[in-house]
C-alpha cells in the first residue's frame, strides 16, 4: 500500500493535521510542499471551471495517498476538503524526494505502489462507464476472479 511505502521514505512520523468537515486543506494554487495520506474519513479533491463550478475530481478515503502528482510540480492543482471530520498525513515532499534519490529499492516500491494505484483508479473509470449494471457487474467478477490481469511484475 502506498502509505506504507510513503512510511518507509520520510525519516521519523508525518505531521498529522485534524480537519473539520468542509475544511479547506489546500487550495488550487497553493504552493505544493507535500504528499499527503488519509487515515481518517475522507478528503474531496475538486477542481475549479472556468465557469465557477466545482468539480469533484477524486475522493481519498483512509488508508489512501493523494496528491502524488504534486510530486513533480510547483503547486497543487485542486482544492483538497475535508468530506466530513478527518485527519490526514503529510509527508515533506523533499524528504520523498531524497529518499528516491538514495534507496533505488524504496524508489521501486514506490513506483510500484504508484503503478498499483493508477490500475486502480483506471478499474474504477472503467467499471464508472459501463452503462449496464448487468454488465459492469460481470466485468467486476471477471477481474476479481482474474485479478493477475491487472497486476505485473517490476523486474530489476
Amino acid at each position: 500500500m502506498l502509505t506504507e511505502v510513503l512510511d518507509k521514505l520520510v525519516s521519523g512520523a508525518p505531521e498529522t493535521r485534524e480537519l473539520r468537515a468542509g475544511e479547506l486543506l489546500f487550495r488550487q494554487g497553493d504552493k505544493a510542499s507535500h504528499i499527503f495520506a488519509v487515515d481518517e474519513g475522507e478528503i474531496r479533491l475538486a477542481r475549479c471551471l472556468s465557469s465557477g463550478k466545482s468539480v469533484v475530481m477524486h475522493v481519498a478515503h483512509a488508508g489512501h495517498a493523494f496528491t502524488e502528482a504534486a510530486l513533480f510540480s510547483d503547486i497543487y492543482h485542486c482544492d483538497a476538503v475535508a468530506g466530513g471530520k478527518a485527519r490526514v498525513r503529510a509527508y515533506k515532499k523533499k524528504e520523498i524526494l531524497a529518499a528516491i534519490a538514495q534507496e533505488p529499492t524504496l524508489a521501486l516500491d514506490y513506483i510500484r505502489s504508484l503503478s498499483r494505484e493508477v490500475q486502480r483508479l483506471r478499474l474504477q473509470l472503467e467499471l464508472h462507464n459501463i452503462a449496464s449494471a448487468r454488465e459492469r457487474i460481470m466485468q467486476f467478477l471477471l477481474l476479481e476472479a482474474d485479478p493477475q490481469s491487472l497486476e505485473f511484475e517490476v523486474r530489476t
